[in-house]
């Protein structure tokens, strides 16, 4: 507000009463020409007493009461409302910003339809794949769900939450993933290097270039590589939600819909990194329990066999994908095979039924040139309980 008039007795030169939409917002007064801020930081005004559109704001001035021929002038700047948001899905969808400046947030977005096919965009351009739901609520006999994320904030961020759809209703969710789907198309963003090619490199974001060094020797050797991005097999196959079935779907439409299917397919990541590339758990026959079972990834029929050949550099680090990649460059340049390539390492549990198995494929299906290391792991001090990360300290 702006003082434009002034009174020359003891009166305060400008006394303001606020309304909005026709209820009691605050009331101020002050002296002279001068610019003065009004606020009601410290009282509450309901959120219902606001509408979901427009609203009025009246400013009404007292005057003065001992000379009424004097007028009280001020002049209006500007406004500012400030409000707590219910963390509320609306039609399924949600758009908001940190409502309490920078820091650490536990967001928690209520009344979603779906536990599945949520998407989460960050200032129109990340996808946050991180999240919880959990069913909370229940409205007209159908559950509702409540999703949790976690995210570091500067105050100014804008988030988008949508779940599925309904194609009668384009104002409900979103129809489809391209109705909503971020996609950057300037120059710098890093694109598929090309459609089709029968040597196929699958990594994330964080390992793209470095690959692409591994592509250009591959290249050199007689093979046509391409390299996928993980998160755009995620975003065009899953609603860009971390999965497996994510990456087979990919495979399965290369293998299917290509005019020359990928032969090889390389996988460039670890499972447990920040970036994971993932892995399959299959359940075995028996009471074996579930395995990791990487040809699934390449068992397009599910039969049991692969249709294209499937290999892991299962790297954490950018340097250790470097070292790999000088390690295959020189293996490949070698013209007679080295000792090595008729020798092969097995490695098993404690338990004796993974023994005999052990010993079944080194009867039945290895060839009687290869020389078999059998390696098999405890418990112990060094190694901890058994699991999978066993396998790394002992290499």
């Amino acid at each position: 507000m702006q003082g434009l008039t002034y009174s020359v007795d003891d009166e305060m030169d400008h006394q303001i009463y606020v309304t909005v939409n026709n209820r009691y917002l605050l009331e101020d007064d002050w002296d002279g020409q001068v610019p003065n801020i009004s606020s009601n930081a410290d009282m509450q005004f309901s959120h219902e007493y606001l509408n979901d559109g427009d609203n009025s704001i009246n400013i009404s001035v007292k005057g003065f009461e001992e000379n009424p021929y004097m007028d009280d002038q001020v002049l209006f700047d500007w406004l500012k409302i400030s409000y707590d948001r219910y963390m509320i899905a609306h039609n399924n969808r949600l758009r908001f910003s940190p409502q309490h400046g920078p820091g650490t947030y536990l967001f928690r977005v209520e009344g979603l339809t779906s536990a599945s096919d949520v998407l989460i965009l960050k200032n129109e351009s990340n996808w946050i794949r991180g999240y919880y739901v959990s069913p909370e609520d229940t409205v007209g006999g159908e559950v509702r769900y409540s999703i949790y994320f976690e995210d570091e904030c500067r105050g100014d961020e804008v988030y988008q939450i949508a779940g599925p759809g309904k194609e009668e209703d384009p104002s409900f969710g979103f129809a489809g993933v391209d109705s909503i789907r971020y996609v950057n198309a300037s120059e710098n963003e890093m694109y598929n290097t090309a459609e089709q090619g029968d040597y196929l490199i699958v990594t994330h974001k964080d390992f793209y270039e470095k690959a692409q060094e591994l592509a250009e020797h591959k290249r050199s050797m007689g093979f046509t590589p391409v390299i996928y991005e993980l998160e755009r097999i995620y975003d065009e196959y899953n609603y860009s939600n971390e999965s497996p079935y994510a990456i087979k779907k990919f495979l399965t439409d290369a293998y299917n819909a290509w005019s020359s299917p990928p032969r090889y397919v390389l996988f460039i990541g670890d499972t447990k990194t920040e970036n994971p590339l993932p892995v399959i758990k299959y359940q075995s026959a028996g009471a074996r329990g579930a395995v990791l079972a990487e040809p699934w990834f390449v068992d397009i029929d599910d039969d049991f066999v692969m249709e294209m050949a499937l290999g892991r550099l299962p790297v954490s680090t950018e340097d250790e994908l470097d070292s790999i990649i000088t390690k295959i460059r020189v293996y490949d340049k070698r013209e007679t095979p080295p000792a090595h390539r008729n020798r092969a390492a097995l490695l098993t549990g404690p338990e004796a039924t993974f023994k005999v198995q052990m010993e079944d494929y080194i009867n039945t299906v290895s060839p009687d040139h290869v020389q078999t290391d059998r390696l098999y792991l405890y418990d112990s001090h060094v190694t901890g309980d058994f699991d999978a990360d066993c396998m790394q300290r002992t290499h």
